[in-house]
Parts: structure tokens; sequence; C-alpha cells
């Protein structure tokens, strides 16, 4: 076993003073020979333990982190694969294992791995379970299209005797958005076996609350870490486990949930609904949102929803309460019925009445086109850009726009189709379709020409007959309010 160390420690040597001629600028060398290999040019590594084999179809560097492992402390096991120009092989397969042992004293994870584009591939090596002590070798073996190339480099597992004591949350319990420490107890830690210790909890992996660090390195009996909540609002249980061990505990921490601070009107998707029945949408949804004291929102609060007692009449809540969700939004629809209105949806806490707040404004408007008793009282109308038109011009046009308005003077909803139809030149297009109760189109100086150069235009589109809304629900109540014989509109 002496010589073999000693066969080793040359191998380091010489892979070290041909990495240190090459960074001088000493080309054209001859290279070093290795333990395990033939001679090759090498890289250099700041690693503990290198080493190196080469032949005519390429290198491999082998390197770990340390020689000498324990269930606290892993190492690093490194393989580059160059080729015999000295250039890193990408996508070579390296297949890692553990030699030179009677007894299965160490694992690797991965066993196997895919070189990425500078020639390396990693793997963890570990203890195996219920291992003590001893020594072996971890070699790297890698595929390439010249040939296979294999190295190895010899460790040692050291007798680690830790034991985790205790976890202790001081205090046990904090208020919304406060922190605690995690005191952690440890035998057999000290500055040549240091011990890691990873620390987690279910509100941490749901980020909800941060552990700082969340991996603590101990050479002392003792360490401390800090638990900071973001919102956890649980019991949350904090577990820490020893590095490349089983043994781990846990202990909880009661977090409160924060206070909520208010209630904030958030949107609506729908500012000015029409009349029910008018065929255009009469449903709005309005947004609140339930916040805590840092303004986050807050969830599973349930809120109640009203309308004023002016507006209640007027229109409908889908519901008369919602839960907030994870966000801290909760939505509730407003359905109009058949009279124009502003309105406002009133949000207030369950648990607290005295958090509430109200929408914006919504408003109810927006009807179909009336009829009227005479043509000056019906809800349509249109005017000409100019009313004398030449005769003898073929294509000289006036434009007409036409108004419609609905039986409380607001204009027609949008998407009112109005027909129109001539009895002398052509009208383009023969209907339009209102926005904000107004729509357009041309008369053009066509054939047919009428002999007296009169021409008449009839528009027309579907309404509302006009009747006297004597109880101002918006409706026509059928034995009370009288439908009276007006002018088509």
């Amino acid at each position: 076993m002496g010589e073999m160390n000693m066969k080793l420690k040359t191998s380091v040597a010489i892979v070290a003073l041909t990495a240190l001629l090459s960074a001088c600028g000493g080309g054209g060398g001859s290279s070093g020979t290795s333990a395990f290999g033939n001679t090759s040019s090498s890289t250099t590594t700041t690693t503990t333990a290198t080493n190196v084999t080469s032949n005519t179809s390429g290198s491999v560097v082998l390197s770990l982190t340390s020689s000498t492992i324990s269930a606290s402390q892993p190492a690093t096991v490194t393989a580059v694969v160059k080729d015999s120009s000295g250039a890193p092989i990408a996508g070579a397969l390296v297949q890692f294992a553990i030699t030179g042992s009677t007894s299965t004293i160490a694992q690797l994870s991965p066993a196997s791995a895919i070189t990425d584009a500078n020639g390396q591939a990693a793997a963890t090596l570990t203890p195996a379970t219920g291992a003590t002590s001893g020594a072996a070798y971890v070699s790297a073996s890698a595929d390439t299209a010249a040939g296979t190339l294999t190295a190895k480099s010899a460790f040692s597992v050291s007798a680690t005797n830790v034991i985790l004591n205790s976890v202790a949350v001081v205090p046990g319990s904090i208020s919304a958005y406060g922190s605690s420490s995690v005191n952690i107890g440890v035998t057999g830690a000290s500055s040549t076996n240091p011990v890691t210790v990873n620390i987690s909890s279910t509100c941490a992996t749901g980020g909800k609350a941060t552990i700082s660090p969340s991996t603590l390195t101990l050479t002392g009996a003792t360490g401390t870490v800090t638990y900071q909540d973001k919102a956890c609002s649980a019991t949350d249980r904090i577990n820490v486990q020893i590095a490349g061990t089983t043994q781990q505990q846990s202990a909880d921490l009661i977090v409160a949930a924060p206070a909520t601070q208010s209630i904030q009107y958030s949107s609506v998707d729908n500012a000015n609904i029409c009349l029910l029945g008018t065929g255009c949408p009469s449903v709005a949804n309005v947004v609140f949102k339930v916040v805590n004291v840092s303004g986050a929102g807050q969830s599973g609060e349930r809120v109640d929803f009203s309308l004023d007692s002016a507006s209640s009449n007027f229109a409908d809540l889908g519901s008369q309460f919602g839960t907030t969700a994870v966000d801290g939004t909760v939505t509730v629809s407003v359905a109009s019925r058949q009279t124009p209105t502003p309105l406002r949806v009133t949000a207030k806490l369950h648990s607290n009445a005295a958090i509430q707040t109200v929408s914006n404004v919504l408003t109810i408007s927006g009807g179909l086109p009336v009829a009227g008793l005479t043509e000056n009282h019906t809800g349509i109308s249109f005017a000409a850009s100019k009313y004398a038109l030449n005769y003898n011009v073929d294509g000289d046009f006036a434009d007409l726009t036409l108004r419609l308005t609905d039986r409380y003077g607001a204009g027609a909803v949008d998407g009112t189709a109005v027909s129109l139809v001539s009895d002398g030149g052509t009208v383009v297009p023969a209907y339009c379709v209102t926005k904000d109760g107004t729509c357009g189109v041309k008369l053009y100086v066509t054939n047919p020409r009428p002999t007296n150069g009169r021409v008449h235009i009839l528009a027309y589109a579907k309404g509302q007959e006009y009747f006297v809304d004597t109880n101002g629900n918006g409706t026509f109540d059928v034995g009370t309010e009288t439908v009276y014989d007006d002018v088509p509109v």
C-alpha cells in the first residue's frame, strides 16, 4: 500500500508540473507519465486528489474534491475527457465505479453521466450505509469514438460518529411576518470533522417562509438558522437532517395569520351594462380584494355583498357572499333589470363588518329604440349632409346619419341594425349598425331617377312599442298599462 501511495503522489506531481509548463508557454515539451496510463498532456486542477490516464485516443483527468469522505462530508468526483489534441469531448458516456475493496464502503450517484460541452461529467461519492472506515478506488471509464479511456483515484472513508441531538425553535410561536431561531445540537462535529445539516419546512417549500441558511456546516456542538415568515398562517413543521445520513428531527412553529387590513375594489369587466332583454351584455363581474397589513392578498375570508337600497329594485346580485381565493380576490356578478340607473356594490368582511368598501359606479343604460305616437315622437331620426343633389351627375352623394333612442332618452344599444330603402338612387350600404346610438350610410345619385327628382328614404329597426310605464318598473304590465297604436320604428 505504501508503494501504491507513492506512485499516486508522483502522478499528481507530474500532472501539476505539466500544467505549469503549459501555462508558462513552454509548448512542445514532453508530457508526463501517470501511474495508470501512457504519456499525454493534461490540465491542471484545484481539487484535492487528481489522477490522469491517456493514450493516443485522448485522456481522462479524474479529480475528487476530497480524498477522504464521511457521512457528513461527501466528495464530488469529476472526469474531464479530451481527445488526442487536448480538446474536450462532449457527449461521451462516462461510467463511474468503486473498485479495490472487498466490501462496499461507498456509493456513487449517478453511476454514469454524459460529458458536457467542457468534456466534464460528475458524480457524488458518499459512504455506503453502515460503512465504518476503509479505502478503495473510484474509477471513470469514458467511451469515445476513438476508444475507451479509464482513470482511477484512491480515496478513504472516515469513520464518523455524528449524532443529531436536538432541534428547538425559539420562540415557538410568532406573529405574522415575524421570525424565529432554529437551534440545532449535534455530537461529533469538529473542525477536522465538520457536519452538514439541511433545514427545510412545509411553508418554506411553498414559498411562504424562508430559512436562512437552509444548509449549515457545523464544526461544534450547536448551530442556529433563522426562520422568516411570509404569510405561512399555519403550524409549520421544520425538519433538520444530517446530510448523507438518515438522521433527522423536527420541531413545530406556530405562525399566526396576518390580520385583515381592508377590502379593496379591484375591477369590473363591464362598467356599462344594458337593460335586460335588449340583446347586449346585461351582466357585470365585480372583483374585490381582501388584503392584510402588508398589502398581500388574504385567502379564505368570507365577504358579504349587497346593493344599496335605491339600486336593489333595478339589479340583482349573483350571490350574497363569496370566499376569497389564494390571491385574496373574490368576484360577484351583477345583472340588470329593465330600468336604467347607476348602482354600487357593497362588499363587507363577514368576520368584521367594520371592514367594507363599495365598487366604482356601475351603470345600467341602453335599451331598444322606441316607437312613438307620431313621426316626431318615435325613437329614430336621421339627417343628411345635403338635401339637394345634382340630378345629372351620376355618383353625387349625401351622407345620411341615423340616431336611435330608447324609451328613456338614451342611445339605443350598440349593435342595433337599421335597414334602409329608397324609391330612387342607391343607398350604400343598405343597412347600418349603431355605435353609441348612431350609424351612417350614403345616398348616391343613380338610376332609377324619379321624374320629379324627389327621393324618399325609409329607415327602420326592431324596437320597443310605446307604452306609459305607470309604476316605473321598466316593463309592460298586462292589465294595468296600455300599449298604444304607435308609429313603427
